[in-house]
């Protein structure tokens, strides 16, 4: 966590404080690190690999909402919130190592100097924004419209390489993964990809994208 911006504005005998406390967690490929509704008496911190943050509904169908890559902090909506439990499930996309940091240990943290809460404060509106331009977007953009901000994202988050007028973009997440974060079904996923296939603008493989840069960046 050290070069984390979130870590690093805490101060020195806090962070002492939490290393004290910190919980390593191990998970393999598919481990639950927390349920929807349990109590949240943990945020976490992702020292390796992947979590994806999703629900389940009714129907069994899972809908993801955010998948969190190493050097991000998981679940920092319970801060400073009167419900402690989590308001989704958490597992992990690949074998991971995750820290466990008390909740209420790093309230106090955040709050103890000006510094760190307007630091911490500014990234949770930022996030409290990602949110609601993900809500806006499920209303009022088309499948397509939300595919190609995904593939956008990978391309601004993950490693990729040039190849000619293509860009080659390695990814976290399958192609079932990447059509319950875009909230559609697979087999319309499936579609709009062998589309864009068929246009030479995209292929999609085993967590791997390979896309026309000028449809991309455009």
């Amino acid at each position: 966590m050290i070069s984390n911006d979130l870590y690093k504005c805490l101060s020195n005998d806090y962070k002492e404080i939490i290393n004290n406390k910190i919980k390593d967690i191990k998970l393999n490929k598919g481990d639950i690190l927390f349920w929807e509704t349990e109590p949240a008496n943990y945020v976490f911190y992702v020292k390796e690999g992947h979590i994806k943050v999703f629900k389940t509904s009714e129907e069994g169908q899972e809908t993801i909402f955010s998948i969190y890559k190493t050097d991000m902090f998981v679940a920092l909506g319970v801060l400073f919130n009167q419900s402690r439990n989590y308001p989704a499930s958490g597992s992990s996309v690949d074998d991971s190592i995750i820290y466990a940091l008390e909740v209420n240990t790093l309230e106090e943290a955040i709050v103890s100097s000006p510094n760190s809460a307007r630091v911490w404060i500014g990234y949770l509106n930022h996030r409290l924004t990602t949110v609601q331009t993900m809500l806006s977007d499920q209303i009022f953009a088309d499948g397509m419209q939300r595919l190609k901000k995904m593939i956008k994202y990978f391309y601004e988050t993950y490693p990729s390489v040039l190849q000619g007028k293509y860009i080659k973009i390695q990814v976290p997440i399958t192609k079932q993964e990447m059509a319950e974060t875009l909230n559609i079904r697979r087999e319309t996923l499936s579609r709009m990809l062998s589309s864009l296939k068929e246009d030479n603008i995209c292929e999609c493989t085993y967590k791997e994208i390979i896309v026309q840069k000028e449809w991309i960046l455009n």
